[in-house]
């Protein structure tokens, strides 16, 4: 697959992923200690640009990677575990006395996005059929589900364990279907940088400031900065244009580890303060 990039671009693949990792932890700190009420908001609309540097990057590591299985192992194996980790808090106790548990599932948007990019690649190599079973398998999946809960109760145990086996899109609670959306939209223009980014940008203006806009009744400029500031992870985009295409240092295992270490310390720093 050819991409088309920009020649002036200065940041590798390792120099991004640091960046956003820097990013979420900002984002992360003012999540977990937002009781206390001495975080500051910027904390939070900094981390915006987070999660969309992170989908870009992975997007990059999908068209790059040379063993797919064991790509998408690595993020099922993340997501299952800190699934467990979650059910666990739910079940048997482990909430902060205000009723917090940490709801991070990153990972979670991967799987459906790996789902998804596998089936439009399986349509343009020109195989149907198997384009079809890939991408409705997660719309399925997430009808069958929501049924399922719907029946038992979400809060039921069975329901939670079955959350941690596999997401369902209507049930994520980090990004959704809007993080869902903003991907396959990376992706299908991930063969031109710079229509890439354009399309970023517009999309996620058209659906944080248009869509609020619309359907919230006190949106104003006020509220677009200290309420819905979703939107300012447009700022991601300039990062995305600087991206070299170079991998760069290969310390992969480090942010597999690191993304569910930093919130469980900071989730039991939390508890130890509250």
């Amino acid at each position: 697959m050819k991409i088309i990039s920009n020649s002036k671009a200065k940041l590798n693949g390792f120099q991004l992923k640091i960046l956003a990792l820097v990013l979420m932890l900002i984002d992360h700190i003012h999540y977990i200690f937002d009781f206390t009420g001495s975080i500051p908001l910027l904390f939070k609309q900094v981390g915006r640009l987070s999660a969309p540097i992170f989908l870009f990057i992975f997007i990059q590591g999908f068209i790059k990677t040379k063993n797919r299985e064991k790509f998408f192992t690595r993020i099922y194996i993340v997501y299952f575990l800190m699934g467990i980790v979650y059910c666990g808090l739910n079940i048997y106790g482990g909430a902060r006395s205000d009723g917090f548990i940490p709801q991070n599932a990153i990972f979670s948007n991967f799987i459906i996005l790996f789902i998804l990019f596998s089936g439009i690649e399986e349509f343009k190599n020109g195989k149907l059929l198997k384009g079809v079973i890939f991408i409705s398998f997660p719309i399925v999946y997430d009808k069958v589900f929501s049924f399922f809960i719907s029946s038992i109760g979400y809060k039921s145990a069975l329901a939670i364990w079955t959350y941690a086996i596999f997401p369902a899109y209507s049930t994520i609670m980090d990004g959704g279907i809007f993080y869902i959306l903003t991907g396959l939209l990376l992706y299908i223009f991930v063969e031109n940088r710079r229509l890439q980014v354009l399309s970023y940008v517009l999309f996620t203006l058209g659906i944080y400031i248009v869509y609020y806009s619309v359907m919230i009744p006190n949106f104003n400029m006020i509220t677009m900065f200290n309420s819905y500031y979703q939107w300012m992870s447009v700022f991601a985009a300039p990062f995305m244009l600087l991206y070299n295409g170079e991998r760069g240092k290969d310390i992969k295992s480090f942010f597999y580890v690191f993304y569910p270490l930093h919130i469980y310390i900071l989730y039991a720093i939390s508890m130890f303060i509250q």
